[in-house]
């Protein structure tokens, strides 16, 4: 009887065990690439081009490959990423170009990026306000870093996922203090 009871709770202390390891091999795998923001622009608010400094981190002992994309979008008091109501005025979205690197050699990100390990890329996000904006407007522009696996890399597919939102300000140039 007694050994039953022993039986059953080295069951339960390697079943635990198993599960604990288990979830630490999910995090380490979530964490194995990071997208921060490096600098913000430093132009002020009325400038219609500001440049955001993101790096991407391979922080994997893998060489691995990444998609980078952006979505804009007008941020809304939550910034739930859903387009917020316009006052009527016709709304536009934000230019968006993402370089890598470097912003001389003039070549936008198309194709995947590839890393090696504890490898890391300088992405240049460049925004550019069109003329007809809505004045005294927030516009959010969602950078994407999107990992791919190797089994699924040939087809584009990826596993995971991390973003970084940059907001813009459209000033109205004829409010005071401006």
């Amino acid at each position: 009887m007694k050994t039953k009871s022993i039986y059953k709770f080295i069951t339960v202390i390697i079943t635990c065990c198993m599960t604990i390891i288990v979830c630490a091999q999910k995090k380490h795998v979530n964490n194995s690439f990071s997208l921060d923001v490096v600098k913000y622009s430093e132009k002020p608010n009325f400038k219609k081009e500001h440049i955001h400094i993101i790096e991407l981190k391979n922080k994997s002992q893998v060489s691995s490959s990444y998609t980078i994309s952006a979505k804009n979008y007008q941020c809304s008091k939550n910034d739930d990423n859903t387009p917020s109501k316009s006052s009527g005025k016709k709304y536009s979205e934000l230019i968006t170009e993402i370089y890598l690197n470097s912003l001389n050699n003039k070549k936008q990100i198309i194709e995947p990026i590839s890393l090696g390990p504890n490898e890391s890329a300088k992405i240049y996000l460049k925004t550019k306000q069109e003329n007809n904006m809505e004045l005294d407007s927030r516009h959010c522009t969602k950078l994407f870093a999107s990992k791919l696996s190797p089994a699924k890399s040939i087809n584009g597919k990826s596993s995971i996922t991390k973003s970084v939102t940059i907001e813009t300000f459209v000033r109205n140039p004829n409010n005071k203090g401006h």
